[in-house]
């Protein structure tokens, strides 16, 4: 898993406080005839700091509200990930 989130953090190229509030529902992969082809995350929450609380929150810029295009050789990687080992995995 430490490897996994290394690559996915350097290939996105998500904020610390963007990958901390992601979920399942942000990411999409595409699937084809050979298996999963690609996919995407959706970025459109962060962690924020409030005083001395850190609270999710939208991101300061509209910019920052995006879709990242995700390899398919991680997309790959984070199916076999999800169905093998996440805890929501059969």
């Amino acid at each position: 898993m430490d490897e996994l989130l290394v690559l996915f953090m350097c290939y996105t190229g998500l904020r610390k406080t963007e990958a901390q509030v992601l979920e399942l529902r942000d990411l999409t992969l595409t699937t084809g005839p050979t298996g999963v082809t690609g996919g995407s995350v959706r970025v459109q929450l962060t962690k924020a700091r409030k005083g001395a609380q850190r609270v999710t929150d939208t991101p300061k810029s509209k910019r920052s509200n995006r879709t990242v295009p995700l390899p398919p050789w991680l997309a790959k990687k984070l199916a076999a990930y999800l169905a093998n080992t996440h805890e929501a995995a059969d």
